[in-house]
């Protein structure tokens, strides 16, 4: 007797508990209810995805648009399953009302939901391209917060070290380009013609001392003219470099690199 007494007292605790579990296991918040409609849909419990987000979803009340798009997703696709077309197209509505671009994953959703899903989608064309059409645009930063850089490129200090009048090319500066070119060309022509006369003749002969110095006065005339050219050179490409930076900084503000 005393066995029976205490079956019937632990059967009616539990009774009594069982509304409180269940409703401790109910969602609470949005986040959590489609977390758990999710998990009820893989187990293909498509009653209960319904049970669980209708709630929430009638009226909405949810704010997170991302989360009511995948709501609406998973109670579209059960209602459908379950037979109720007419609801889950007008849960498909609402959710292309969200995002106009939507799709559902042909490898997830079965082919009759999907059909009827671009059955939607086709028939709400004119309001999607409308909602599109209006999508907000970003508002450029304001002004004083920007910041700029603007790449100058401008001849590198190295191009200064170019024989022949290279620096001045470079510069875009042909006439001094051509006469360090022609200073430098003219002194390695005196100095290998030298060379050719000075080495045809004896020592004693009296000119060869004259042809040896003409060799070193061309080779004079050769490396004054490098280094007037490499000087020149420098000079104007540090100061396009200078020149280019700050024009640049005069456009854009701060923040510009020349190189």
């Amino acid at each position: 007797m005393r066995r029976v007494r205490a079956g019937m007292a632990v059967a009616l605790v539990l009774v009594g508990l069982g509304p409180a579990a269940a409703a401790e296991t109910e969602p609470t918040d949005p986040r959590s209810a489609v977390r758990y409609a999710r998990n009820a849909f893989e187990y293909r419990d498509f009653d209960r995805t319904v049970d669980v987000l209708w709630p929430w979803l009638h009226p909405p009340r949810i704010v997170d648009e991302s989360l009511a798009i995948r709501a609406r997703e998973l109670l579209g696709i059960s209602l459908f399953i379950l037979g109720r077309e007419a609801e889950a197209r007008e849960e498909f509505s609402s959710m292309l009302l969200l995002d106009p671009d939507h799709a559902l994953d042909p490898f997830l959703v079965p082919p009759d939901v999907i059909q009827a899903f671009e059955d939607v989608k086709r028939a709400m064309e004119p309001t999607l391209r409308a909602l599109r059409d209006k999508e907000p645009v970003a508002p450029p930063e304001p002004e004083p917060n920007r910041v700029r850089r603007e790449i100058v490129e401008v001849p590198p200090l190295s191009a200064a070290l170019l024989p022949f009048g290279g620096p001045q090319f470079v510069l875009g500066e042909p006439g001094w380009g051509g006469f360090w070119l022609g200073a430098q060309v003219a002194g390695l022509g005196l100095n290998a013609a030298s060379y050719w006369q000075a080495n045809g003749l004896r020592r004693e002969d009296p000119t060869y001392d004259t042809w040896v110095a003409l060799q070193y006065v061309g080779l004079g005339i050769t490396a004054a003219a490098y280094v007037g050219s490499l000087i020149q050179g420098a000079r104007k490409l540090d100061a396009r470099r200078e020149a280019a930076r700050r024009g640049a900084e005069d456009r854009n503000g701060r923040g510009t690199l020349a190189r």
